[in-house]
């Protein structure tokens, strides 16, 4: 995967969701130091805790800003700053960037990006500020339809919407905004015929097919559903449709926490049952991919460990939901409906599971456990033969099938 496709719609939200009143505190604070063209930095300007391998990339940075105090030495520390969730500081980077080179819109247009969902107004207008100095990237004009929307703003969504469609070869994504502003005004039929036509296109991914079963939920049950694609091609969807290209995000991109080496850290930390930081980490890879199951799914799994069997099942379900050609996600709802005695749900699950997956041996084990455990010796003996089939060479489970088989004819 190149690093601009992990930045999806999702995978940039981290940016916003995460920008909490403290930290527009710490922006004030940060502000007061101010002071264009300076290379000095506010006090306290960066947190203490931070990973090793980040505190030397900040040091290098700040030793290039030291050496040449330039819009990109500024810039390149905001995009560090920006990809590892210090946003307050990569604002910070960003406006210090923009005040020496003004006619450079990248600055600009990352400022835009971290401000949608706190302050959508400001988002406008830096988006606006881009396109006074560039109008050729169809991302600005989709963003900045997306936030007019937002405000009320409907006829100016739609012009800048409309650009970002016909400069885009009409991108699925750009589609489906479209029809989310019909259904804001009320015109369900022009929704239906937008989202019908980013279905059917090959770029949509699942998360296109996924909203059109949202926006069309909220219809009159008298209207027709579109013309859907069969399940069997969209199987082969991915489950994200690809951004429409951001160049100006690509040294943020370039920048990011390598998701493999924080997931590797969490593993290893729920398996020395350090449950409080694997959860930490865990979330923080969320963040950092809200899209990413295998995240949301292994955390569910922590809560279940830790106790939080109610929040881990809740949890689990969204996976589902989300991802509902997962066999692992359904694998991880059986066992904590196991862990929670509910067996009948648990055995749902985990049929669900290897349905997906027929060769999924660990959910076929665990079918295989709750069917001895519940007595239910024709499953047993059936999903004894699946696994023997599955794992032939699987001696401890040969000598188990054999014990099953004695004990059963016992019993007869």
């Amino acid at each position: 995967m190149s690093a601009r496709s992990l930045f999806t719609s999702r995978r940039l939200r981290f940016a916003v969701c995460i920008f909490s009143v403290a930290a527009i505190a710490v922006v004030a604070t940060i502000s007061l130091w101010w002071r264009p063209g300076s290379s000095e930095f506010p006090p306290e300007m960066f947190p203490e805790g931070l990973s090793e391998a980040l505190q030397e990339d900040i040091a290098l940075a700040r030793q290039r800003i030291a050496r040449a105090p330039s819009a990109g030495s500024w810039g390149a520390l905001g995009e560090l700053c920006m990809a590892h969730e210090l946003l307050p500081q990569a604002e910070w980077c960003f406006r210090k960037a923009s005040s020496l080179a003004p006619d450079d819109p990248r600055w600009i247009y990352l400022l835009g990006v971290m401000a949608e969902e706190v302050d959508l107004v400001q988002a406008v207008a830096s988006y606006d500020q881009v396109l006074s100095l560039d109008r050729s990237v169809a991302a600005v004009h989709f963003r900045r339809g997306r936030a007019l929307a937002r405000v009320g703003r409907f006829e100016d969504a739609e012009q800048a919407l409309v650009t970002a469609a016909n400069m885009s070869e009409q991108h699925p994504l750009v589609l489906k905004a479209m029809a989310q502003l019909r259904i804001m005004q009320g015109d369900g039929d022009a929704a239906r015929v937008l989202i019908e036509q980013a279905v059917n296109d090959g770029r949509a991914g699942l998360d296109v097919v996924e909203e059109a079963k949202r926006l069309l939920a909220r219809q009159p049950q008298q209207n027709a559903p579109p013309t859907m694609p069969p399940s069997e091609a969209d199987s082969a969807r991915p489950q994200m449709t690809q951004m429409l290209p951001e160049p100006w995000l690509d040294g943020v991109a370039r920048r990011l926490p390598r998701n493999g080496e924080v997931a590797a850290q969490a593993d290893s930390l729920a398996s020395q049952q350090h449950y409080k930081a694997a959860l930490e980490m865990y979330e923080r890879l969320i963040r950092i991919e809200d899209r990413n199951s295998r995240a949301h799914n292994f955390h569910a799994m922590v809560l279940m460990n830790t106790g939080n069997v109610q929040q881990a099942l809740a949890e689990i379900q969204k996976v589902c939901e989300e991802f509902p050609q997962d066999a692992l996600a359904f694998s991880s709802r059986g066992a904590i409906e196991a862990q929670m005695g509910n067996f009948s749900a648990a055995i749902e699950s985990l049929q669900e599971a290897v349905r997906l997956k027929p060769d999924f041996a660990d959910a076929h084990r665990a079918l295989l456990m709750i069917y001895q455990l519940q007595k239910m010796t024709d499953q047993a003996d059936a999903q004894f033969r699946i696994l023997l089939a599955i794992v032939p060479a699987d001696r401890e489970l040969q000598a188990q099938y054999a014990a099953f088989q004695r004990d059963r004819g016992r019993s007869n």
